[in-house]
C-alpha cells in the first residue's frame, strides 16, 4: 500500500507539473495574441503607426513590439535598434502572417533558459505587427525544492497512515477466531473462514482418529508377549516393543538407531539383510537362554522394499513341553516295558514247565506284584491326562479339607504302622470348593511319600490352616530329605531322586507330578522346603 501510494504521488506530481507547464504555455500564447489584437485595433485609429508605437510602448518594458514592412525590414522595435536587425522574412511567424494574415511561434533559448512567445498580425497597410513576450522557464526549477518537500511530506504521511491502516485492516484477519461464530469477520472472507473452519474440524477429527489408532497400536504392541521389531529400508529401527527390549535385556529408546545397537547375533543380522533385499525368512535361535523363533518378512510399497517386520516368538515353554513329551514317552515306554517283560518272562517259564511246582506260588506272586504296579502306573497316567484335559469340572463341591486329611491318615495308618512311622492330621476346620477326589489323591500321595521315604521311628503330619483367605496345607515329615539341586525337577513325571529306593518302595515316579497337577488344576501354588537327611515340608495354597 505504501509503495503504491508513493508511486501515485510521484506520478501525479510529475503529470501535474507537465500539465501546469502546458497550461502556462497556452496562457502565454493567448496573452501575446490578445495583446497583438489590442495593438491592432488601437493602430487602426492612428495614421502614424510609428509615432503611436513609440508613445505606447515607452512605458512598457515587458512586451516586445516590432513593426516589419512588406520587405521584411524592421522599422520599429522597442527592445533593439532596428538598424542593426536584419531582414525578418525567414521568421516563421512573419512568414505565416504575410501568407495567412496572422502567425505565431515560440522559441527557446538554451543559453538564457527562457522561452519567447511570438504573435504576428498583417496590418491593412501591408506591414506586420509582431508582439513577443518572454517566459522564465527556470520558474519550475526554482519551485522544485518546494515540490520535493511537499512530496516528501506526502510520502511520510502516507507511510504512517498506510502502516496504521494496514494493521487496522489486517488485525481482524489475524484475530479470526474460527471457534467463535459470533466474532467479527469481513464479509469477503466469510466463505473462506467457513471453509477453513470445516477443514479444521475435519483435520481435528482425523487427528483424533489417528491418535486413537496410534494409541490402540501402541497398547497392543506394548502388551504383546511376542516381540515386534519394525525396520525401515535402511535397517533403522522404527518400533521396538517392550517384549523385544526385555528379550535382549535392553533399556532406553532405540528408535532411529541401527539394529546392531540392539541385536548382536550374526545369524539374525544376516537374516535382516536378506529380508531387506526382498526375501523373508524364519530363524530358530537362542537368545539369553530362551528358545526364540524369529520370523522376518519384507514390507513392500509399490513393488519396492520399504522396510521389514520381525516377530520374536518365545517357544521356550513349547520346546520344554516337547522335551517333556519325548521324555514322558520314553519313560512310559520304559516303565511299561519293565513290568511287562517281567510278567512275560515269568509266564513263559511257567507255561513251558520250567518252574518247579514249589516255586509256582512265588512266581505267581511276582506276576501279581508287577501287574499291580503296571495297573497303578496306568491309573496315574490316566489321572494326569484327565487333569491336563480339564476333566472333572462338574465334580467341584464344598467340603471340609480337614475331614479329607483325616480320611487319608486312616487309610494309610496300616502302611505307616508297618513301617514304624507315626502319622497325624491337625488344624482347624477349613471349607474349600474343589474336586474332593483329587484333593484326596494329592494328600494321599504326599503322606505316602512321607511314609516311604522316612526313617524308622519318624513321623509325617498334615497341618490345615487359613492364610490370606486361602486354605493352607502343610505336609511335613522327618524323612531322608531332598537335596536342593533336585527342587526344580522334583515335580517332573517319572523323575526320581533315588531310583533304587523308588523301585524298592514300588513307586511309579508320578506321585509328585500328580500333586502338582492337582494344585495347578485348582489354581493354587506349591512350595517345597527340604534339608538332605533332615526331612521335607511341602506347602500348598489353594
Amino acid at each position: 500500500m505504501f509503495f503504491l501510494t508513493v508511486s501515485s504521488i510521484v506520478i501525479t506530481t510529475a503529470l501535474l507539473m507537465v500539465t501546469f507547464y502546458n497550461i502556462f504555455n497556452r496562457q502565454m500564447e493567448a496573452e501575446v495574441k490578445r495583446q497583438a489584437l489590442f495593438f491592432e485595433k488601437v493602430l487602426d485609429f492612428h495614421d502614424s503607426h510609428l509615432e503611436y508605437l513609440n508613445s505606447l510602448v515607452a512605458t512598457s518594458g515587458v512586451i516586445r513590439v516590432s513593426l516589419i514592412d512588406s520587405g521584411g525590414v524592421v522599422i520599429f522595435d522597442n527592445f533593439q535598434d532596428p538598424k542593426v536587425m536584419g531582414l525578418h522574412l525567414d521568421r516563421p511567424e512573419i512568414k505565416q502572417a504575410f501568407e495567412e494574415g496572422a502567425g505565431q511561434a515560440a522559441r527557446f533559448s538554451d543559453t538564457l533558459g527562457e522561452k519567447t512567445f511570438y504573435y504576428a498580425l498583417k496590418l491593412d497597410n501591408g506591414s506586420v505587427l509582431r508582439l513577443a513576450e518572454t517566459a522564465d522557464n527556470n520558474m519550475l526549477a526554482r519551485s522544485l525544492p518546494l515540490v520535493i518537500i511537499i512530496v516528501g511530506l506526502a510520502i511520510l504521511i502516507s507511510y504512517l497512515l498506510s502502516g496504521r491502516l494496514t494493521k487496522r485492516i489486517v488485525s481482524p484477519i489475524n484475530n479470526i477466531d474460527l471457534s467463535n461464530s459470533n466474532g467479527f469477520i469481513y464479509d469477503e472472507l466469510a466463505p473462506f473462514a467457513k471453509m477453513i473452519k470445516s477443514q479444521k474440524e475435519q483435520i481435528n477429527k482425523q487427528i483424533l482418529e489417528l491418535g486413537d489408532r496410534a494409541a490402540t497400536i501402541k497398547t497392543i504392541t506394548e502388551n504383546m508377549k511376542e516381540g515386534i521389531l519394525l525396520l525401515d529400508n535402511k535397517g533403522a529401527i522404527l518400533l521396538a516393543n517392550d517384549s523385544v527390549l526385555e528379550l535382549f535385556n535392553a533399556g532406553g529408546n532405540y528408535v532411529g538407531e541401527n539394529t546392531l545397537g540392539l541385536i548382536r547375533s550374526p545369524e539374525l543380522q544376516k537374516g535382516i539383510k536378506k529380508t531387506l533385499s526382498g526375501t523373508g525368512c524364519d530363524i530358530p535361535t537362542i537368545i539369553n537362554n530362551k528358545n526364540i523363533h524369529v520370523f522376518l518378512n519384507p514390507v513392500f510399497a509399490n513393488g519396492v522394499v520399504n522396510g521389514a517386520i520381525a516377530l520374536f516368538l518365545d517357544i521356550t515353554s513349547k520346546a520344554s513341553a516337547e522335551k517333556m513329551r519325548r521324555e514322558f514317552s520314553a519313560n512310559v515306554s520304559h516303565e511299561l516295558k519293565t513290568p511287562l517283560t517281567t510278567i512275560l518272562g515269568l509266564s513263559e517259564m511257567i507255561y513251558n514247565d520250567m518252574v518247579k511246582h514249589s516255586d509256582i506260588k512265588n512266581f505267581s506272586g511276582k506276576i501279581k506284584g508287577e501287574s499291580s504296579r503296571l495297573i497303578a502306573l496306568i491309573e496315574d497316567i490316566i489321572k494326569i491326562s484327565e487333569m491336563d484335559e480339564g476333566a472333572g469340572d462338574k465334580q467341584f463341591t464344598n467340603f471340609d479339607i480337614k475331614c479329607v486329611a483325616l480320611e487319608v491318615i486312616e487309610q494309610l495308618y496300616p502302611l505307616a504302622e508297618s513301617e514304624g512311622i507315626s502319622i497325624s492330621a491337625v488344624g482347624s476346620k477349613s471349607l474349600i470348593y474343589a474336586n474332593k477326589q483329587l484333593i484326596f489323591e494329592m494328600l494321599y500321595n504326599l503322606v505316602e511319600n512321607g511314609i516311604k521315604y522316612n526313617k524308622a521311628g519318624g513321623s509325617a503330619r498334615i497341618t490345615v490352616s487359613t492364610e490370606n483367605n486361602k486354605t493352607k496345607i502343610e505336609v511335613a515329615d522327618t524323612g531322608i530329605g531332598i537335596a536342593e539341586v533336585h527342587f526344580s525337577r522334583i515335580f517332573e513325571r517319572f523323575y526320581r531322586v533315588d531310583k533304587s529306593r523308588s523301585k524298592k518302595t514300588g513307586g511309579t515316579g508320578l506321585g509328585l507330578s500328580i500333586v502338582k497337577h492337582v494344585v495347578e488344576y485348582h489354581g493354587g501354588s506349591i512350595d517345597i522346603k527340604s534339608v538332605l537327611g533332615n526331612g521335607t515340608t511341602i506347602t500348598i495354597l489353594i
